[in-house]
């Protein structure tokens, strides 16, 4: 593309006619005529004056304006893979819940309860990785080194809350009526939070956006 028919198409998107432009840029319609059908070109420093009328970038008049990257192979396969393992996860859970129940429930119900505990906070934890790689799809912000690690350090609490919430309320269930009664009441509070399901769903499905982040989204060039 050239210089004139950049800058005819920058004039048009800000609904200026040649003869504004030329007022703009105190030169006459004519010459800015001559621009843009490439009769004659503008010297530096009128670029440098044509960029600020127009609020856009010398670099736009002179090459055009820049186009989209298209996603990276690592973006594609970072939405790809957790909505493949998604599908397949929930596809597999309506084989596997009525086993669950018939099986687990009935002979070893400690690992019904953490079958429950894990198994849909799994699923939205692929939700959320697979929402933030489809954001960084046509997000293309770079993120900077402090906000990359702040992604891996919120994602790693997240789900290492997530690992560890269940267990904790079984233990402190097994020593009910030996510890301490606010203990027991913040145990039986977590315990219906996470059977509802509400705070498991929240914390997997944030720390999978966290780590889909830090996965998929452009790295800030040094």
């Amino acid at each position: 593309m050239t210089i004139g028919s950049n800058l005819k198409k920058c004039r048009t998107a800000q609904g200026l006619t040649q003869e504004d432009l030329a007022q703009r840029l105190h030169v006459t319609r004519q010459t800015v005529s001559s621009w843009e059908r490439n009769n004659s070109h503008p010297d530096l420093d009128q670029l440098a004056d044509i960029a600020a009328a127009l609020d856009t970038e010398v670099t736009v008049l002179l090459y055009g304006p820049e186009r989209p990257a298209r996603p990276t192979r690592r973006q594609v396969l970072g939405a790809a893979v957790p909505a493949a393992l998604a599908v397949v996860l929930g596809a597999a859970g309506g084989w596997l819940t009525p086993w669950s129940k018939e099986t687990l429930l009935v002979h070893s119900p400690s690992a019904y309860y953490y079958w429950g505990s894990y198994y849909l906070p799994l699923l939205f934890l692929l939700l959320g990785l697979t929402l933030s790689a489809l954001a960084a799809l046509g997000w293309r912000r770079p993120l900077t080194r402090g906000q990359r690690r702040g992604c891996v350090v919120a994602g790693t609490v997240l789900v290492g809350v997530l690992a560890v919430l269940p267990p904790s309320i079984q233990l402190v269930g097994q020593a009910y009526g030996t510890a301490p009664a606010w203990l027991s009441q913040l145990a039986g509070w977590l315990l219906l939070a996470t059977y509802k399901g509400w705070l498991s769903y929240t914390l997997a499905l944030l720390g999978g956006v966290c780590w889909g982040l830090f996965l998929s989204g452009e790295r800030e060039r040094i």
